[in-house]
């Protein structure tokens, strides 16, 4: 198929393909929610300017068949073993199907400095009415391979000028730094499971998680360690471990009630400005709202302890319905 033809055929099917890249980020929020994976997804069709502009500058014999990201979607995740992990949750998922994968660490020559990424091709779920299969290529990144991929995307993919080979040689040396950073990144995370009170951390991670698919917006962390830190021996010592668990499966047994609950109170609600419902626009809330019905009363003597505001914790208990009322 020629170019022209091709660009004909991408035209009239970019809608769907725009559906294709919508559907392939729910169903890799999906699948990194479940392994908890904590990552940034975004995506597109390319437009029929860019898809033409590529099949002239590639020139290829068949743009079509040869253009594999015509719909891509870009996964940056928080830690390095992360790109692994959520590669092999995809394959092993059942909710997707992957074609190929493309180690972009793999490279023939161990003295070749490149982009370090991991792309795979997906096949989208199918839609009524199609031919033929949609494919999206999906790229996993860590947040420093993202950045130097802008850079070096810049510098050396769509250069005004072409640049002389030290200068190549330059830019190149930055992944090396871009792999030392993952990897050291990864060693302190991995040590840090080790430090007295990491159970704190774990806890308030698996909350931010839960969170964000519940009310779509990320929290303030020193904040949330100010009160957590203060309420945390109502979680008994030997359950800490296991609470992220405990918390998820809460957050399962009662998504619609807790959605219904953000929505009303939450950061995009009409009192998210309001200092009395503060903690509705925090991860944290969760942990409380969960403690609140496990075990309200040691909840609320430990808040009282802290001296934190009643009023507060008041607006939790009694969006629950509970019938307590916290004195001063």
């Amino acid at each position: 198929m020629d170019i022209d033809a091709a660009l004909e055929k991408y035209a009239a099917l970019q809608s769907r393909y725009e559906k294709a890249v919508q559907d392939v980020k729910e169903i890799i929020e999906k699948v990194a929610g479940g392994a908890d994976i904590k990552c940034r997804i975004s995506g597109r069709a390319k437009d029929p300017a860019s898809f033409q502009k590529k099949a002239i500058i590639k020139q290829y014999a068949d743009p079509w068949s040869m253009m594999t990201d015509k719909a891509g979607v870009r996964v940056v995740v928080e830690r390095h073993r992360h790109v692994d992990d959520l590669k092999e949750a995809l394959k092993n998922s059942g909710d997707i199907e992957v074609l190929h994968i493309d180690d972009k660490r793999q490279t023939e020559s161990p003295d070749k400095l490149t982009y370090s990424g991991v792309h795979l091709q997906v096949a989208a779920p199918l839609e009524e009415g199609d031919s033929e299969e949609v494919q999206c290529e999906v790229q996993i990144r860590t947040v420093a391979q993202d950045a130097w991929s802008v850079v070096s995307h810049s510098l050396l993919y769509k250069p005004a000028l072409e640049l002389p080979e030290d200068h190549k040689r330059a830019i190149y040396r930055l992944v090396a730094l871009v792999e030392i950073f993952d990897e050291e990144v990864q060693r302190v995370l991995d040590a840090m499971t080790s430090i007295e009170g990491y159970e704190l951390t774990d806890i308030i991670e698996a909350a931010e998680n839960e969170y964000l698919s519940l009310a779509h917006s990320t929290s303030r962390r020193d904040f949330s360690v100010y009160i957590l830190s203060r309420i945390i021996s109502t979680i008994p010592d030997a359950d800490r471990s296991t609470y992220p668990d405990r918390l998820k499966r809460y957050v399962q047994e009662n998504r619609n009630k807790l959605k219904y609950i953000y929505e009303r109170m939450g950061p995009k609600s009409g009192v998210a400005s309001e200092p009395t419902y503060a903690l509705f626009g925090q991860a944290e809330s969760l942990v409380l709202l969960e403690r609140l019905e496990a075990a309200p009363h040691l909840l609320i003597e430990q808040w009282k302890q802290a001296g934190l505001p009643r009023r507060l914790l008041q607006t939790l208990v009694d969006e629950l319905g509970l019938s307590i009322e916290i004195h001063e």
